[in-house]
């Protein structure tokens, strides 16, 4: 799926996404594009899952790897999966 075929089909998506697993930002495509939780979502609910083989899931508290392809928004991290310790801090 290219960006401007998730645009296309976004059109006619369904505005509601359904329900997004908690802690989960997008995918990134096995062209490499990062999508939204909420566009990938619509275009599921739309029946559009061609995109879906290949993909890797983006989970807090990684931050999103750029703007998603679809809709160009773009979140930073939570602030309390940013501050998170990690398991290296001592």
């Amino acid at each position: 799926m290219t960006p401007e075929q998730a645009r296309q089909w976004l059109e006619h998506a369904p505005a509601d996404p359904g329900k997004i697993a908690d802690g989960l930002r997008g995918w990134i495509t096995i062209d490499e594009h990062f999508y939204c939780a909420v566009c990938t979502g619509r275009l599921l609910k739309r029946g559009c899952a061609n995109w879906t083989i290949g993909a890797s899931p983006v989970w807090d508290p990684e931050a999103p790897p750029g703007p998603c392809a679809a809709c160009g928004k773009g979140e930073a991290p939570p602030a309390a999966a940013a501050t998170a310790p990690s398991l290296s801090d001592p």
